[in-house]
């Protein structure tokens, strides 16, 4: 019975100090995210990837569509390529 109540300790010296490491880490971790989450320049780099995203898919569903649309930067070229597209698909009868 010693030995299982020293060995049951010496598990316990080990894991218990791990386990509070690792949850430690996980609240550090959420919180450091939370925050970077919440600064200005992380939503304007979302933002402006999304963009980029957006831009490359609407030029490429109006090139092969054989509608050719120069789009500059900044959101507004966005809402221009929209429009044209939009226009496009009128013109050529692909509205659904």
């Amino acid at each position: 019975i010693l030995t299982t109540l020293l060995h049951l300790l010496l598990v316990l010296h080990w894991v218990l100090p791990m386990t509070l490491l690792l949850a430690m880490f996980a609240v550090l971790s959420s919180l450091l995210a939370t925050f970077v989450l919440s600064l200005p320049w992380f939503g304007f780099f979302v933002t402006g990837v999304n963009s980029i995203l957006f831009c490359r898919f609407v030029l490429f569903e109006s090139e092969s569509e054989g509608v050719h649309i120069r789009v500059a930067e900044g959101r507004s070229a966005v809402e221009r390529s929209v429009r044209l597209w939009n226009h496009s698909e009128r013109q050529f009868g692909l509205d659904a």
